[in-house]
């Protein structure tokens, strides 16, 4: 039989999970540190993915429909 401070550690986990569909903020977060890390010792995948956005962003183009853009302005 547990004793009670390891069934508060399961509910908190068990609380913790709900909202994150029982992925592990914890994991999810140190995913993150390994990816960033990782990247960090890649300048090359950084200028790749730095023209990705670039272009993404010169190249977007407006729905002429969407009347967000429609001031003179833009």
């Amino acid at each position: 039989m547990s004793d009670y401070t390891t069934t508060m550690n399961r509910f908190h986990h068990y609380l913790a999970s709900k909202p994150m569909n029982g992925v592990s903020p914890i994991g999810l977060y140190l995913a993150f540190l390994d990816w960033a890390a990782h990247i960090s010792m890649e300048p090359g995948t950084q200028a790749k993915l730095a023209s990705k956005l670039v272009g993404d962003i010169l190249t977007y183009k407006v729905d002429p429909k969407d009347k967000r853009f429609s001031a003179p302005e833009w």
